[in-house]
């Protein structure tokens, strides 16, 4: 009696997505519903939104690090497990952790194997994975493996080059057996590269196993990593006398400066799946930024539409520059970057943009961090430049308008934060990083345009909204008795300083009754708490707070003498 297949139904982890809607439209069904819940330590939870009872199920994922893929893969195949899915098929484009796959030291792990266990614990029947680094992985497994070649992608667009003398390249000798497939069906020459590195990810030598002059060469492999295995080949066949060098992945991971080494490399092109979506390089891409940047890498400013939009305020339109510079490191973006330059280029100053804070990369602010207006918690892209100096901090940047920052900050709701019946857990207690910072900033900028009143009550506001009790990061607080000298509030600092003091106290009596090898240990925390202890003492120096700098030194240089075994300067 035979029996109905089973229904299928696909899923996908939150990396896999994209490739996993492919997968499913292809096939000719939605993608399944699954949710995943966050905590705030990081640990996540997917859950099935449909049922999977007695089905096939396919889940889609590529394992590369961080571990989180991996730990989503199996939490979702012992999911499926306990719902009585009838067949689990993992589906791994890219198999991580491949590279460990033999142990060519001693005492290291096998990575791959560990892999393998660990998924077919989990719950899963079958294996589907793509141009694994080293064929004998399947080995690792007890369940069937579905070993599938990107040959069948690549090869027809190979042929289509039509290249004469053409010669099929493996760039290290694990990818020969690779090359040696390519060059069959190609009826091509196959050249290899023989390369030692000093250390992960770092090629020490590499040599070349054969002729490449007044030849076509085509790099062939399974993964690109930093690039170092694509541009360092490609310049030695060049030099060799080679016509030119293209390049061909299944695994376009691209780490660290990948993009930089493979476009100052002699690579002519290079194509690649979209088994790991963190590759979003197309050469379009770089076609279409001319559309939206300038041939001298600028955007030009409206000024009537930037003063119609009232983008800034009317005391800013002297400022208002005639173009935005942008200085682009490299010749390739990605979309992400491409999309928000081409926001900006056509928005023509219609409506606000903003950036979030947090980030510190210039190209997380598409380069334009000199254009930016602190406005609360957020940045606006203003036509305004306003310099860096190029030790500042990522949190001096852009320029404020006290009066819109002002009526915005004490507008804020925050909620039940300066009571004592609630858990202060450890992210909001962060959270207060970015406002004590923020609000400080204001703070000092009201205080240099002599509006002290308003300046005080930025001050009153920190203080009563994220409480020193509460919130701790006592370092962030600092400015603020600084502050409380500046607008003539003495007792007020004196007050601030005295609660920060005995909280360095605190911590300093704590470790001085800790044994000496024990100190030694965590020698870094205790300067640390001495040096902002001393910055306290500084302020009061500063702001011509004597007496209360000559009675706090005293006991400030006991702790000194507590720890003298750290060298710390006296006051």
């Amino acid at each position: 009696m035979s029996h109905p297949e089973p229904e299928a139904k696909i899923f996908a982890c939150s990396q896999s997505v994209y490739l996993a809607e492919k997968i499913a439209k292809a096939y000719g069904i939605p993608l399944g519903k699954v949710t995943m819940s966050h905590y705030s330590d990081g640990e996540f939870q997917p859950s099935y939104e449909e049922s999977i009872r007695g089905l096939r199920v396919f889940i889609v994922c590529s394992t590369f690090p961080t571990a989180d893929n991996l730990m989503e893969m199996l939490l979702m195949i012992d999911a499926a497990k306990r719902a009585s899915a009838r067949h689990i098929t993992a589906v791994i484009p890219y198999f991580g952790w491949a590279r460990q796959d033999r142990k060519d030291k001693p005492r290291v792990p096998i990575g791959a194997k560990l892999v393998a266990k660990l998924l077919e614990t989990a719950g899963a029947t079958r294996i589907m994975t793509m141009d694994l680094h080293a064929d004998q992985i399947q080995g690792f497994f007890e369940k069937p493996v579905d070993h599938l070649f990107a040959s069948t992608i690549f090869l027809p667009y190979v042929r289509s080059l039509n290249l004469e003398n053409l010669t099929i390249a493996s760039p290290d000798m694990g990818g020969s057996k690779r090359a040696y497939a390519y060059s069959k069906f190609l009826e091509s020459d196959v050249v290899v590269c023989y390369k030692q590195r000093k250390k992960a990810n770092v090629i020490d030598t590499m040599e070349l196993i054969g002729d490449v002059k007044g030849r076509n060469v085509i790099l062939v492999d399974d993964m690109i990593d930093t690039g170092g295995t694509l541009a360092k080949p490609a310049d030695v066949m060049m030099e060799k006398g080679a016509l030119s060098v293209r390049a061909i992945c299944t695994h376009p991971i691209l780490s660290g400066e990948a993009y930089e080494k493979i476009e100052n490399s002699k690579l002519l092109e290079w194509a690649d799946t979209d088994s790991d979506e963190d590759d979003e390089f197309d050469i379009l891409d770089v076609m279409r930024l001319r559309h939206t940047v300038n041939s001298d890498g600028s955007i030009t400013v409206d000024k009537d539409a930037v003063i119609k939009n009232k983008v800034v305020s009317p005391k800013y339109n002297d400022s208002i520059v005639p173009y935005i510079d942008l200085d682009i490191k490299g010749s390739a973006l990605y979309k992400n970057r491409l999309m928000m330059l081409d926001i900006v280029a056509n928005n023509n100053w219609k409506r606000p943009i903003y950036f979030s804070g947090g980030a510190f990369d210039s190209e997380d602010y598409i380069w334009m961090k000199e254009y930016l207006q602190l406005e609360g918690m957020v940045y606006k892209l203003v036509p305004v430049k306003t310099a860096l100096a190029k030790d500042a901090s990522p949190l001096e940047m852009g320029q404020i308008d006290t009066d819109k920052m002002y009526a915005k900050v004490m507008k804020w709701d925050w909620g039940n934060s300066e009571s004592p019946k609630i858990y202060h857990d450890p992210e909001t207690r962060k959270n207060s990083i970015t406002y004590r910072t923020n609000l400080s900033r204001l703070m000092n900028q009201l205080i240099l345009e002599g509006k002290k009143d308003k300046a005080k009550n930025i001050i009153d506001l920190a203080m009563t909204k994220m409480p020193l009790e509460y919130f701790g990061y006592y370092s962030l607080l600092e400015p603020f008795t600084d502050g409380y000298y500046k607008i003539d509030e003495k007792a007020k600092a004196q007050q601030l300083l005295g609660k920060l003091i005995s909280k360095y106290q605190e911590n300093l009596n704590y470790y001085g009754k800790l044994k000496s090898s024990e100190q030694s240990s965590i020698a870094t925390p205790i300067i640390i708490d001495i040096e902002r202890y001393r910055s306290l003492l500084q302020v009061m120096k500063e702001n011509g707070d004597m007496d209360f700098y000559n009675k706090n030194k005293i006991t400030f240089n006991t702790y000194i003498k507590m720890f003298e075994r750290f060298g710390r300067d006296k006051e």
